[in-house]
C-alpha cells in the first residue's frame, strides 16, 4: 500500500522485497486517491520503476471514505491462495479486528493486568 502522494517510501521497498523473498504475491495499492495533492499516475510509475511491480491492475482506495476497500478485499480473496493443511485437524485461525476510536490512549498492560499510562506509568 503506497501513499498516493508521498509514493515510494524506504518502507515499502523493504516490506516488499521481504514479500517478494518469502514467495508472497504483491497486490500493489493506491491509499488517499481522496486527496487534492494525490498524483496516483506518478506513484504508480513510481511503484513500477523502483520496486518492478506491473501497476496494470493496481488498485486505487481511500480508507478514510471507505472507497475501493471493497475492491481490495475481494481481490485479496480471489487472488492469494487458501491456507493449507489438513481439514481434519482442529482449526487455528488469526483473527484481527480494528476499528477507529476519536479517544487515543498510548499505554501498555503491566503486570496483573493493569493498563498504565506511557507517560505518568499511572494505572
Amino acid at each position: 500500500m503506497v501513499d498516493a502522494f508521498q509514493g515510494v517510501e524506504a518502507q515499502t521497498l523493504a516490506n516488499c522485497y521481504a514479500a517478494v523473498d518469502l514467495g508472497l504475491e504483491v497486490i500493489p495499492v493506491l491509499n488517499k486517491i481522496d486527496l487534492p495533492s494525490a498524483e496516483p499516475d506518478r506513484v504508480l510509475q513510481e511503484i513500477e520503476d523502483l520496486i518492478g511491480l506491473d501497476c496494470s491492475n493496481a488498485l486505487s482506495i481511500s480508507a478514510k471514505t471507505g472507497s475501493g476497500v471493497e475492491q481490495v478485499l475481494e481481490c485479496i480473496v480471489s487472488s492469494l491462495p487458501g491456507p493449507k493443511g489438513d481439514e481434519n485437524d482442529p482449526l487455528k485461525a488469526l483473527i484481527i479486528d480494528s476499528w477507529f476510536d476519536n479517544f487515543s490512549w498510548r499505554g501498555f498492560i503491566g503486570q496483573g493486568g493493569r493498563r498504565k499510562d506511557c507517560q505518568t506509568r499511572q494505572s
